[in-house]
C-alpha cells in the first residue's frame, strides 16, 4: 500500500489543503512528518483533514527539521494534536537506531490513538 509521505513544510501543507477533495475521494492517507516548531500551519492542515473525515498519519518522532532534536517542542505539538483531534492516527519511524524504550514511551503517552510504524531501514 502506498501513502504519500510529506514533510510538514508550508507549501506541502497548503498542497494538502488545496487537494483535500481528491484526498477524500481517493481514500488517500497522507503521512505528515512535522518539521517546524511553529504549529500553526500543521494544525490548520489537520483541521481541514479532520473536518473532511480524511485519514491521516502524523509522525510522533520526526527525524528531520526543528522537531527532530527538540523533545519538548515535539511533545507539546503532539499533545496539542492529541487533545484537539482525538481521532488522529500517529506514526512512529523505526530506524536501525530506534530503541524499545523510545517506541514504548510514545505508545504509552498516547494510548487512545491508533499507530502505524514506518520503517526507515536499509536492505
Amino acid at each position: 500500500m502506498y501513502h504519500s509521505y510529506l514533510r510538514g513544510k508550508q507549501f506541502e501543507l497548503l498542497a494538502i489543503r488545496y487537494v483535500i477533495n481528491k484526498i477524500v475521494a481517493g481514500n488517500l492517507t497522507p503521512i505528515i512528518e512535522p518539521v517546524r516548531e511553529s504549529s500553526r500551519d500543521i494544525l490548520k492542515c489537520i483541521e481541514i483533514l479532520d473536518e473532511n473525515d480524511s485519514n491521516y498519519i502524523i509522525i510522533a518522532n520526526p527525524k528531520v527539521g526543528d522537531l527532530a532534536n527538540n523533545l519538548l517542542s515535539r511533545e507539546q505539538l503532539m499533545d496539542g494534536i492529541s487533545n484537539t483531534y482525538p481521532n488522529s492516527e500517529f506514526g512512529i519511524i523505526l530506524t536501525d537506531t530506534s530503541t524499545r524504550t523510545e517506541v514504548s514511551t510514545i505508545l504509552g503517552r498516547y494510548p487512545n490513538h491508533p499507530f502505524s510504524f514506518i520503517h526507515f531501514g536499509q536492505f
